[in-house]
């Protein structure tokens, strides 16, 4: 009914996508039973939906997921399959069940490391977030993540500096890298990243000041006067949530 009260340049396509989910089936929702039923399943039978062929069933199956003590097994193998899906939407889904789930095995990390390589910014940026919340950054996706910093996407920068800020230090050539970027954030005045370097750099730097101002001692003044109030404002956050 409150269809008939739609625009017709909505109404038209509206009409054409609802014919095609009733005529596939491919959907959760069923106007017999209202659908809700349907989003109350055990993990057990999410699991058995997940293994479906129709992509959106699957995808709303995985967002379901919740740890179960009896089915972990089965859950983990479950998200491997999928994480090795060829299809874009059941990876990032299956990413995000993985850290959601707290999946830290190593077959796990094994297959996200992977990921880490894709060349699907979107792929390589969640499964190198998913990693460094799990505690399995290895050497390699280090490596990977410092290349992240140089990337023109800036999701892709966040997490990559997210990702190195999460260590207690880092080898050199990562180091150059983060200050690389920490020059280009304060020449570029965007701020936001300006302070996510300048927390990075103060972990791994004995003594970061000095630092900067070799760093900055190219350019105006005022590059070295934001990085070092950058420096500033971090540990005054850090002693404040102290």
């Amino acid at each position: 009914v409150w269809a008939s009260g739609l625009r017709s340049e909505i109404k038209r396509p509206m009409r054409k996508s609802l014919k095609y989910l009733i005529k596939t089936d491919d959907s959760f929702f069923h106007p017999s039973t209202a659908g809700g039923h349907l989003l109350k399943q055990s993990q057990r039978e999410w699991l058995q939906a997940a293994k479906q062929s129709s992509v959106s069933k699957q995808v709303v199956a995985i967002r379901h997921l919740k740890f179960d003590e009896q089915l972990a097994t089965e859950q983990e193998s479950l998200l491997l399959e999928k994480l090795r899906s060829p299809d874009r939407s059941i990876v990032l889904h299956s990413i995000a069940a993985v850290e959601s789930l707290k999946l830290a095995s190593q077959p796990v990390a094994d297959e996200l490391q992977l990921l880490v390589e894709s060349r699907d910014d979107e792929i390589r940026a969640k499964a190198l977030m998913a990693l460094t919340k799990l505690g399995q950054l290895d050497e390699l996706t280090i490596g990977l993540a410092a290349k992240m910093i140089d990337s023109s996407v800036r999701y892709v920068v966040f997490v990559g500096v997210f990702a190195l800020s999460s260590l207690e230090s880092v080898p050199d050539p990562v180091l150059r890298a983060a200050e690389r970027g920490f020059v280009r954030a304060i020449q570029s005045c965007d701020y936001e990243f300006v302070g996510l370097f300048a927390t990075a750099l103060d972990r791994w730097l004995d003594d970061a000041e000095p630092r900067f101002e070799q760093l900055f001692q190219d350019d105006e003044p005022d590059c070295l006067q934001i990085a070092v109030d950058a420096l500033r404002n971090v540990r005054e956050q850090a002693v404040t949530a102290g």
